[in-house]
């Protein structure tokens, strides 16, 4: 079960980093005019934030060893997806 969790923690972790990515030529890319450029912004630093939270918290339970710490790190890196299927979802409903 570690195992498969862990799996799905680095799959999760490589989606929000392409969104960070995403984001990132959003907000080089975007205009000024109308604010679209602070909220490609905003954007971006909430990806930043959930890519290092979750991924420090990723690799340092893999070293430690931890599940908690995988389960928690598997958590906070799958919130955003979760969000988004959800978004997406009501919207197609």
């Amino acid at each position: 079960m570690k195992k498969a969790v862990q799996a799905m923690a680095w799959v999760f972790l490589a989606l929000d980093a392409a969104a960070l990515v995403f984001f990132l030529v959003w907000s080089l890319t975007a205009s000024s005019r109308e604010g679209e450029s602070a909220y490609a912004v905003a954007f971006l630093l909430v990806a930043t934030v959930f890519v290092g939270a979750g991924g420090g918290a990723l690799v340092f339970s893999r070293r430690s060893g931890s599940s908690f710490g995988l389960g928690c790190a598997a958590f906070v890196l799958g919130l955003p997806i979760a969000i988004v299927l959800a978004i997406w979802i009501s919207n197609v409903l």
